[in-house]
């Protein structure tokens, strides 16, 4: 007779935040899957609604939940990894559901020793459950050109994980930064020929999708052999050619770089005669641009070298300066904070572009 211990134990996380709408669908999802050694872990967020009483509601057949006040949904996922203790993990946020009851079944037979991430098909749905697409993962060939791994659909080996936590400074493509990171090429990326979510659009990348391109450009400019490849990039294409309006009309990309983010960069420029530009990423390059003349000094992190405008942070104490200039989106109150706590710079030189 096989018992459960012949069966690879599969850990499901779902990170959740004031998601009663939705929460209940994804928790009978993953009670439904046919496989038999499923580890199951809800992190909260504090929720103020009605999701704990859901999550009272299954907590028989959930193996750890907690709630509590966390640093936004790629924080709850790591907290979800250090619980884990699975072989493999996959991350099923509120309101996605496992595409039919022998998902999980179905991926079994394709893990191997060697493989770090396999990744299936996605069903894009609506809130009434209308099929809207299918996305297919990408070539790993074209890592470097666009991104499809979505990690609803995905199986990543639990010691990957658990040594490769999401980076807190991306708040919407950190599942981007971690894909990228691990190293994935041929021979331990697999794809699946099967669906394996029903994906429900709308969510956070959705909500905030100039500003998660932006990060994934920030992502991509670190691991492209050449610099130039960015504007090859399908996160820049997106941006370049407005395909927000698919999304949300008031995201139209060529809207708010013209309204809002280019002459933001101008009025500064025209206040300020010595400016400090924080962050060397796709905005970092266009703030470049419109500052001109009164540009005295770049600061990137992962710049150490210090040539031409690009100075380490140390040396924002020695410098004459009227203001140091955010380019970073998404990010502004940590690098604030950072700036004043840890190099003394005045919080009123401190300049963030609002979009």
């Amino acid at each position: 007779m096989t018992e459960l211990k012949d069966f690879p134990k599969i850990t499901v996380i779902t990170a959740t935040y004031n998601a009663e709408k939705y929460l209940e669908q994804t928790i009978k999802s993953v009670m439904g899957q046919e496989y038999p050694n499923i580890e199951y872990i809800i992190i909260d967020g504090a929720s103020t609604d009605g999701t704990l009483d859901i999550i009272k509601k299954y907590e028989n057949f959930i193996t750890y939940w907690v709630s509590e006040p966390d640093k936004g949904v790629y924080d709850a996922m790591n907290k979800g990894v250090e619980k884990a203790s699975g072989q493999w993990i996959n991350f099923m946020n509120a309101g996605d559901n496992f595409y039919a009851c022998d998902t999980i079944s179905k991926v079994i037979p394709y893990l191997r020793d060697d493989l770090k991430v396999l990744c299936g098909y996605v069903n894009c749905i609506d809130t009434s459950h209308n099929w809207l697409c299918t996305e297919f993962p990408m070539n790993i060939e074209n890592i470097h050109k666009e991104f499809r791994i979505n990690h609803q659909a995905a199986f990543t080996k639990m010691d990957v994980a658990k040594n490769s936590p999401f980076d807190l400074h991306y708040k919407y493509a950190s599942d981007v930064d971690f894909f990228m990171k691990i190293g994935l090429d041929t021979h331990c990326y697999k794809i699946l020929p099967f669906p394996v979510v029903d994906f429900l659009q709308g969510g956070l990348w959705q909500q905030h999708a100039i500003h998660a391109n932006i990060e994934i450009l920030n992502i991509a400019s670190s691991y492209l052999p050449r610099q130039e490849d960015i504007f090859e990039h399908s996160a820049f294409l997106e941006l370049h050619f407005g395909l927000y309006k698919r999304l949300s009309s008031e995201n139209e990309f060529f809207s708010i770089l013209l309204n809002k983010f280019i002459p933001n960069i101008k009025s500064v420029n025209d206040k300020y005669k010595k400016i400090i530009l924080y962050g060397y990423g796709l905005s970092g390059e266009i703030c470049k641009h419109y500052l001109a003349d009164n540009l005295i000094g770049i600061i990137d992190k992962r710049i150490t070298k210090t040539k031409g405008l690009f100075l380490t942070p140390q040396m924002l104490q020695d410098i004459d300066y009227d203001c140091v200039l955010i380019s970073v989106l998404g990010r502004e109150k940590e690098i604030e904070k950072y700036l004043v706590e840890e190099y003394g710079v005045d919080k009123n030189k401190i300049i963030s572009i609002n979009l």
